[in-house]
């Protein structure tokens, strides 16, 4: 009971202004952990999660350390520290590139407006799910130095969806419906490097070895008769930015896949 009493006394033997920015670095903390676990919860990305981690993690480590340990209190010291695991926290969780992956399409929407928010859109992306989505997958790749990003989403759904998914991607695409065989091919077809060089303004032959630059989802052997929709792509190959979509209507898959890259 003594040692209990011992402990219990160390915050009231402190100064008022000791006090005050104690209490002040451990709102601080507080208040930090629960705006981004509220940001989790708005934008389900694992960044956000880890840094609203690191916060209150700090934040019980400065309890512990404010109310039950007999060491000094600096209380300048706390506040700094708070004010510093704070802001990097809010700061890399706003503005930092995260990968992420995600095979729940109750997430789809969530997901979306996070991408949203890193100036990240798409002309073919669907805005919403089709209720009878199965085998639902998103893979989400950040731009990193040496490689573009990319946005995959892919799922199965019933003949009557697919059939619809279909008929906008021959609308959208900007190039005849090409195979998988054909998309890895050196050359392209006489007919697609015309479309291409008539989409770039520019002769066929300036075109060089030009090759249609697409991530392609890890699973695609399982699709080996996809028909590959390309809706829109850039000339610069170093940096591309191709949107296409994938359809394999036998099995009632559709893959989405979008090229991120802002060099």
């Amino acid at each position: 009971m003594r040692k209990m009493g011992r402990r219990d006394g160390k915050f009231f033997t402190l100064s008022f202004r000791s006090r005050v920015l104690g209490l002040s670095s451990l709102l601080l903390l507080f208040v930090g952990a629960v705006w981004l676990f509220f940001r989790y919860m708005r934008y389900p990305v694992g960044l956000h999660l880890f840094c609203g981690m690191v916060c209150f993690l700090m934040f019980l480590v400065m309890t512990l350390f404010f109310f039950w340990t007999s060491a000094p209190v600096r209380p300048f010291l706390m506040l700094g520290l708070s004010v510093e695991t704070v802001a990097i926290s809010v700061l890399a969780a706003s503005f930092l590139p995260w990968s992420f992956a995600s095979s729940k399409p109750e997430l789809y929407s969530r997901h979306m407006a996070y991408l949203r928010t890193k100036h990240i859109s798409s002309t073919c992306l669907p805005t919403s799910l089709p209720k009878d989505v199965f085998e639902y997958e998103l893979a989400y790749q950040a731009e990193q130095k040496e490689r573009p990003g990319f946005l995959i989403v892919e799922y199965r759904c019933v003949g009557k969806s697919i059939s619809e998914y279909r008929k906008t991607a021959r609308i959208m695409s900007v190039l005849n419906a090409m195979s998988l065989d054909e998309l890895s091919a050196p050359e392209l077809k006489v007919e697609n490097r015309e479309k291409l060089a008539e989409l770039f303004g520019v002769k066929a032959e300036e075109l060089g070895d030009y090759m249609i630059q697409l991530e392609l989802p890890e699973d695609i052997d399982k699709h080996p008769d996809a028909r590959v929709y390309i809706t829109s792509c850039s000339q610069d190959m170093e940096n591309p930015t191709t949107e296409a979509i994938l359809i394999d209507v036998a099995n009632g898959w559709v893959c989405f896949i979008k090229m991120i890259s802002t060099v």
